[in-house]
């Protein structure tokens, strides 16, 4: 089963092999541990799976294409922005892009690129910069930046790897709080429906600028490898820790890895990565903790059961086609 497992991880595997794994892991819990041993181990390594497009050679291709052919959703978004797109690879913006995970949405002075529920996206910049974002998350790009930095917004959660330039730093703007680096790997999470702004830093150093000091001026902080920031926005209050990254990072490989997370955020996350609606039958029962993992190619029905199969005493329904209703026994 570890070749199997293998194949997995480096994206190898049809849909029917990918479906015969799922089942494996979840017919028992020692499969499963089997399961998370392993990817924890290759993800720990820095291996993992990349499929990269050139905007400029899928431009060329799709625009040469026999006009009778009906174009998938990714292309016709390649196409109907195209001019938009090769304008920021001319700034020295956008290399490689996936196209058909993510939306592309134009105003007088950015681009937006969204990942909608329950899919990813992938983007690398000309400098060699690379962001994946997660699902419901969405990054937006000026159409021309100063000369100063390189300077983006988002919205939701990304994993950031920055090419490193100390004449050109890259900053990411959010709702509370601003992450400057000259070059690292990092995540963050900043959903507008919760109350705290999470990053976790991979490799280099990070300064993070949030909330505010008694005598009016930011507060500053700076994070070293291994270490995770939380700001909630609600009560102005910081706490920094060393972490797993894992925890915070392997999403990116659909890899999904919980330590004594809530259910309320645990179900969002089910929601974001498998578009779905899980409704919690009372207050009380968002506040149960959950450790675990799941790979987003199990089916949401597998994740649920899994869960309701841990130590929580929960029950799962399924109310409609993608609606479920989780309640205390």
């Amino acid at each position: 089963m570890i070749n199997r497992i293998t194949q997995y991880l480096k994206g190898e595997l049809n849909e029917d092999q990918k479906q015969e794994l799922a089942d494996w892991i979840n017919a028992s819990k020692e499969n499963r541990r089997y399961f998370e041993e392993i990817a924890d181990t290759w993800y720990a390594a820095g291996i993992s799976q990349k499929h990269i497009f050139n905007a400029n050679e899928a431009y060329n291709r799709f625009r040469n294409h026999n006009k009778s052919h009906t174009p998938a959703r990714g292309i016709f978004t390649l196409l109907k922005y195209a001019a938009s797109i090769l304008a920021l690879i001319s700034l020295g913006w956008i290399g490689h892009l996936v196209f058909d995970n993510s939306r592309i949405e134009q105003s007088d002075s950015f681009i937006t690129f969204s990942a909608p529920s329950g899919e990813t996206a992938f983007l690398e910049f000309a400098d060699q910069t690379v962001v994946h974002l997660n699902a419901e998350s969405s990054i937006q790009l000026p159409e021309s930046f100063n000369k100063d930095a390189r300077e983006v917004f988002l919205t939701g959660e990304a994993y950031f790897n920055v090419a490193r330039n100390e004449e050109l730093p890259f900053i990411v703007h959010l709702d509370h709080l601003d992450i400057k680096v000259l070059g690292t790997s990092f995540n963050v999470r900043s959903y507008a429906d919760e109350n705290t702004v999470e990053t976790t830093l991979e490799e280099g150093l990070l300064q993070v600028i949030c909330g505010e000091a008694e005598n009016g001026d930011d507060n500053i902080y700076f994070l070293r490898k291994g270490q995770h920031l939380s700001f909630n926005s609600k009560t102005n209050t910081v706490q920094i820790k060393e972490e797993n990254t894992l925890l915070y990072t392997s999403w990116k490989q659909g890899y999904y890895k919980f330590k004594k997370i809530k259910l309320d955020q645990l179900v969002r996350t089910i929601e974001r990565v498998y578009d779905v609606d899980i409704s919690l039958d009372q207050q009380e029962t968002g506040n149960l903790t959950f450790s675990g993992s799941f790979f987003k190619d199990e089916s949401v029905e597998d994740v649920l059961n899994m869960v309701e199969q841990s130590a929580l005493d929960i029950a799962v329904h399924k109310v409609a086609n993608s609606r479920f209703e989780i309640i205390s026994n």
